[in-house]
């Protein structure tokens, strides 16, 4: 146990003094969380998500969770373990609960046609109609679990803040105690050899009531556990942000994928139709005995694969759609329809731009910031427990007998002083405690300089896989084009005899399998945008 030097010089002051003798406000929480309708509010799918009002006379939020594609997060000092200010959580927005709400009513719509038909078997929405990258991320962000979590997580923190500042404000705590025993056994006369006779006393009851007040003057480590408690919820906003950029990126390659699906699926309708075609042409030209029957034995072959491709192509579908909706977060059954064809995406701009805009905007690189922050301050908070600490202090008790009875009579006692502590030896806890902090700070630091060396070669590979992207889609689109025409051409001259009948069937052959690569280009330059969105921190 530490042994303690206690200096107490008892003060003649009366409650009202004590009230004026805080010398500062006590620290306020970030957020109110006595009333979690003011900070939470359910969304239904589909809902665009906002930040509410930020709660008290805090400045105006940031949009934490913002959904407009290429919103970015508010830069933080590069390298800097103490950021002084950030306007990505240092503006502490009020949050809204990302998890499924109540599906809308039947047949209302929800966002940009999208309608809901109903609930299905697991309880989630039907919904119908078309469905574009921005409103299936609005849905798809509304209904993410993983969001929710990390929701909860940012509540969590910032409850340990609310703690935090308890601990700085005035305690007032009161007991009462009532006991009812015997009394001590008495002698009726000096003990001898002849002893005398022994009688119990008279049972006794007795009544304590006590009230005591206290507050922290000065010492102590509330400023410090503050801070660190404050950092933390900091750090939670930033990992909240990282799991909505998670989230975002999963559905836009879900979204990417049932658009790769669909066009492989067109594809193998249309090379079905083709070969159907040329094998009905060669059956005609094999009657009026212009080639040979193994032409169209050839021509039925090659109309069985595609019939196959096609199967393929259906199941690929299927199960690209499903995986979508589930990662909506809406019934399998809902009914969508989608674009045409992929959108180009825009170019990827300077390697010094996409940099920079990675070390400051990516929130696991800011949560790993924040993080060291609260290990210097847990370092900190570590040291000071250990200091001298005075504190200010108010006790009213009052004891009586005869249990607490209207004719009880009660003595009342009120005291106040000052309380100095000064610790002498506590057995090497301290020096305990400052190394466990220090380490955790160490090892939060070297995780922060790894992260930081990891979303530089991230960001360097990211951006020459879609340069390389963008230059083959240009590449595979002209290589289509080119493969049409010569399947149009060959096609002519088989039409009129003029052509070889193996030559169709290796064009046809080849036309296919450019319109794929094409498709295939144009998916991996969507799905390397959204990869060069996540590593540089934007949303």
């Amino acid at each position: 146990m530490s042994k303690q030097v206690i200096l107490s010089a008892m003060l003649c002051l009366s409650l009202s003094g004590l009230s004026s003798a805080q010398s500062e406000e006590p620290v306020q929480a970030s957020a109110d969380a006595s009333n979690p309708s003011q900070i939470l509010q359910p969304i239904a799918p589909g809902a665009i998500l906002k930040p509410l009002p930020a709660t008290g006379a805090q400045p105006p939020s940031s949009n934490l969770v913002d959904l407009q594609p290429g919103a970015t997060l508010q830069p933080l000092p590069a390298k800097s373990p103490k950021p002084e200010t950030s306007s990505l959580v240092n503006q502490k927005p009020a949050l809204v609960e990302l998890k499924p709400g109540a599906p809308p009513a039947e047949n209302s719509v929800t966002t940009s046609g999208l309608r809901q038909q109903g609930v299905g078997r697991t309880g989630r929405p039907i919904l119908s109609g078309p469905v574009s990258l921005s409103n299936a991320l609005e849905i798809g962000l509304a209904n993410s679990l993983g969001v929710s979590l990390a929701t909860s997580e940012v509540e969590q923190a910032r409850a340990n803040t609310l703690k935090a500042g308890s601990e700085g404000q005035v305690a007032v705590a009161t007991d009462f105690q009532k006991v009812r025993g015997e009394a001590g056994r008495m002698w009726d006369a000096s003990p001898t050899l002849n002893t005398g006779l022994v009688t119990a006393g008279a049972p006794e009851t007795l009544g304590v009531v006590r009230a005591r007040v206290s507050y922290p003057i000065w010492g102590g480590a509330f400023g410090e556990r503050m801070a660190a408690a404050d950092a933390a919820e900091k750090r939670a906003m930033a990992r909240l942000a990282l799991s909505v950029r998670d989230s975002a990126r999963r559905i836009r390659r879900s979204y990417f994928q049932v658009l790769l699906e669909r066009e492989r699926l067109q594809v193998a309708v249309d090379e079905l139709k083709a070969r159907e075609v040329l094998l009905e042409l060669s059956r005609e030209k094999l009657k009026a005995g212009k080639v040979a029957p193994f032409v169209v034995n050839r021509h039925e072959s090659e109309l069985a694969a595609a019939e196959q491709r096609l199967n393929v192509a259906r199941a690929g579908q299927t199960s690209a759609e499903a995986a979508f909706k589930a990662t909506l977060g809406v019934e399998v059954s809902s009914s969508l329809s989608y674009p045409d064809e992929f959108e180009v995406p825009p170019g990827s701009g300077s390697q010094e731009q996409l940099l920079g805009e990675a070390l400051e905007n990516r929130p696991d690189l800011v949560a790993a910031r924040y993080g060291v922050e609260e290990g210097a301050h847990r370092v900190d908070a570590a040291s000071a427990d250990y200091g001298p600490q005075l504190n200010l202090g108010a006790q009213y008790s009052t004891i009586g007998n005869g249990g607490l009875a209207a004719d009880s009579s009660y003595v009342g006692q009120f005291s106040t002083g000052l309380t100095l502590s000064v610790p002498l030896f506590d057995g090497g806890n301290q020096e305990a405690e400052i190394s466990r902090a220090q380490a955790l700070k160490k090892s939060r630091e070297l995780q922060l300089a790894d992260l930081e060396l990891e979303v530089t070669r991230q960001v360097v590979d990211v951006q020459a896989r879609y340069q390389a992207a963008e230059a083959n889609q240009k590449l595979s689109e002209d290589a289509r084009l080119r493969a049409e025409e010569d399947l149009r051409i060959s096609t002519m001259r088989y039409e009129v005899g003029q052509g070889d009948p193996m030559e169709v069937l290796d064009t046809l052959t080849a036309t296919s399998r450019m319109r794929l690569s094409a498709v295939q280009a144009a998916y991996d330059a969507n799905v390397l945008y959204a990869d060069l969105l996540y590593f540089t921190g934007r949303l």
